[in-house]
């Protein structure tokens, strides 16, 4: 994740990179292929896939979106989010596949979220 997340406090950095790594996975790529240059179809599309779920599920701004995926314009991803939501809307193979992705990125959530709470757990008992 670039440098300029620094602002982002640690629980939106983890849930950030949670989704990012669980649409990655969706798509059969790492995570690190979504902040490529590269601009093939296949890695566009799971980039915007990913801009819209970060926008749609943790409310960010387009700007800190953009620099999540080391963008300077936040642009990107308004065009983005307006794509993919017309492609849920109008697409009926990618319609198809969408419950996949939001699951996939539910699940990645609730995992992460169940280990962060079973650390503080383990964290409160070490304490004690």
């Amino acid at each position: 994740m670039p440098a300029e997340l620094v602002n982002l406090s640690a629980d939106l950095r983890l849930r950030v990179a949670v989704i990012v790594e669980a649409v990655a996975s969706c798509y059969k790529m790492r995570p690190s292929d979504l902040s490529s240059r590269t601009r093939s179809a296949r890695v566009s599309e799971a980039r915007h896939v990913a801009m819209y779920v970060l926008r749609d599920q943790l409310q960010m701004s387009c700007v800190d979106i953009a620099r999540v995926f080391g963008r300077k314009d936040h642009c990107t991803v308004l065009y983005a989010c307006k794509k993919i939501h017309a492609w849920i809307v109008g697409d009926a193979q990618f319609r198809a596949q969408w419950p996949r992705i939001v699951k996939s990125v539910i699940a990645a959530r609730m995992a992460a979220e169940n280990g962060l709470r079973l650390r503080m757990t383990v964290d409160e008992k070490g304490e004690k």
